[in-house]
């Protein structure tokens, strides 16, 4: 409901497995409604993946990831995604 993290615009995230690539895109192509959307890996470099490794779907829209570093010792290598299990915001019907 509120830009989160280098997104600018309010967003939601869904992961999928790189076996999946070749299925999803195609239909978030043709099903997307207009929204705009950013695909992007998860690599060991969180500020890379959202601002030169990046698919956009529609039109792009600015990130602000030019704060994001590289992971330092200890920190987790790839970026952190909790999936929403128990969502919030209710169906719109």
């Amino acid at each position: 409901m509120e830009p989160r993290g280098p997104h600018v615009t309010p967003s939601f995230y869904f992961g999928f497995s790189t076996e999946q690539l070749s299925v999803i895109v195609p239909w978030l192509q043709l099903n997307s409604l207009g929204l705009t959307i950013l695909i992007h890996p998860n690599t060991e470099d969180p500020r890379a993946d959202h601002l030169y490794y990046t698919l956009w779907v529609n039109r792009s829209q600015p990130v602000n990831a030019y704060a994001m570093k590289k992971p330092g010792p200890g920190e987790p290598k790839v970026e952190q995604i909790f999936p929403n299990t128990h969502p919030s915001v209710n169906i719109e019907t």
